[in-house]
């Protein structure tokens, strides 16, 4: 029997991404609290997950919430700047789940005043962030025989800092589209209950 739960060895991570620069074991947190955060780490340069905010954080909500009232096991997988250290592909920052969903999260926390960039050009890269590590991931493991849509619900989440105008109805746009062409959903919302 597997030291890991379910939600690893049924899509097969392991050897999906045997190989590679960097051993995804050494990427993945097992959390079981019933509530914990995810965010980006500046110092260490990627994403982690953590049963506190740092006080920095909280004035904007840059911080992405893991509500888990069952207190069952949640995989944390630390994606860019830990698992993919030097590739100039596009990923997103972590992915978050267990047996039933797969959430893929973007942080956009810092970019405000960094560039010229807008809140959509902002968002646009995020969803291809999204996209890319969806299809990298898709594609490890389909190797190994698996269907990742047979196996879980996929969810994108883009962690957009609070600094950022909330724009209902444009995220829901944004939302119905990205849904529509990726077969799976977007969410802007910052917290995930499993």
């Amino acid at each position: 029997m597997s030291p890991y739960p379910i939600s690893i060895t049924q899509l097969r991570l392991l050897s999906s991404f045997n190989g590679f620069a960097v051993n995804i074991t050494d990427c993945l947190t097992i959390h079981s609290d019933e509530i914990f955060y995810a965010y980006d780490d500046k110092a260490l340069k990627y994403s982690v997950c953590t049963n506190s905010i740092p006080s920095e954080l909280l004035l904007n909500q840059e911080y992405f919430t893991i509500k888990n009232d069952s207190k069952k096991n949640i995989i944390f997988w630390s994606i860019d700047g830990k698992f993919i250290t030097k590739s100039k592909m596009q990923k997103c920052d972590c992915a978050i789940f267990d047996e039933n969903t797969f959430c893929l999260v973007e942080f956009k926390t810092d970019s405000e005043g960094k560039s010229t960039e807008t809140k959509e050009d902002i968002i646009n890269h995020a969803q291809a962030q999204i996209i890319t590590t969806y299809k990298l991931i898709e594609e490890k493991i389909k190797a190994k025989g698996v269907d990742l849509l047979d196996k879980v619900t996929i969810e994108g989440h883009i962690c957009l800092s609070k600094r950022y105008p909330r724009k209902t109805s444009e995220e829901m746009s944004l939302q119905a589209l990205f849904a529509e062409k990726n077969k799976f959903g977007l969410f802007f919302d910052g917290i995930k209950e499993f």
